[in-house]
């Protein structure tokens, strides 16, 4: 999976700062639809997940909003 975009300000690519590595499994929960457009590059073999499971390295989930009660 390849994709464009800058890794931001640090220069660190994105796949690192999110300890995303070759072959990790990625399980994501609400990612926007340009979500492999933020990357430069992806490590090879990554592959995404379809369930929650022991398999799984990596859970990024998006929210939009925070429920009541939650620690700040």
């Amino acid at each position: 999976m390849k994709a464009s975009s800058t890794a931001g300000y640090s220069g660190t690519p994105l796949a690192r700062k999110l300890g995303i590595k070759e072959r990790s499994k990625i399980l994501l929960l609400g990612a926007p639809a340009e979500y492999f457009r933020l990357f430069d590059e992806l490590p090879a073999d990554v592959q995404l997940a379809a369930r929650a499971g022991r398999a799984v390295d990596i859970v990024h989930v998006f929210v939009t909003r925070k429920a009541k009660g939650l620690v700040q």
